[in-house]
């Protein structure tokens, strides 16, 4: 009766010891990469998503009318915008609220269809003749 009392009492004791860890080698934890953002796995998910990438295309549409408040030449910053009467919450993404990116760089005449804005979170970009489209 002693043994077999003392195998369970023995075979509790190496349940335990695994469950809590005991056993295991020590040293530095590994560190997983941080996984990429997933998209939205419901209908639900996906038209929300939806529904803030076409805000903020109507967003950058209704920024065109600011883009040629400067003559012949494009904005290259917030100054430029702010300028021309452009308020500064429409120079963020309704989304999120991340600013959106000029990609203008120096002075540039309006001329084409020249990249002006840039949305980092939709990848949308506004473009000098007044159009916007996806940057993909």
């Amino acid at each position: 009766m002693k043994s077999s009392f003392s195998m369970c009492a023995a075979a509790a004791l190496v349940a335990a010891a695994v469950l809590t860890g005991c056993g295991k080698p020590q040293g530095k934890p590994v560190v997983k990469a941080p996984e990429p953002p997933k998209a939205p796995q419901t209908v639900y998910g996906s038209a929300m998503a939806q529904g803030r990438a076409t805000d903020c295309l109507n967003q950058m549409i209704n920024l065109r009318s600011y883009l040629f408040m400067g003559g012949d030449w494009l904005p290259t910053s917030e100054k430029d915008l702010a300028a021309s009467g452009c308020r500064d919450e429409l120079l963020v993404c309704p989304g999120n609220g991340a600013k959106y990116e000029f990609l203008v760089k120096g002075k540039v005449r309006n001329a084409g269809k020249v990249p002006v804005l840039r949305c980092p979170t939709h990848d949308l970009v506004l473009y000098s003749d007044g159009s916007a489209s996806s940057g993909r």
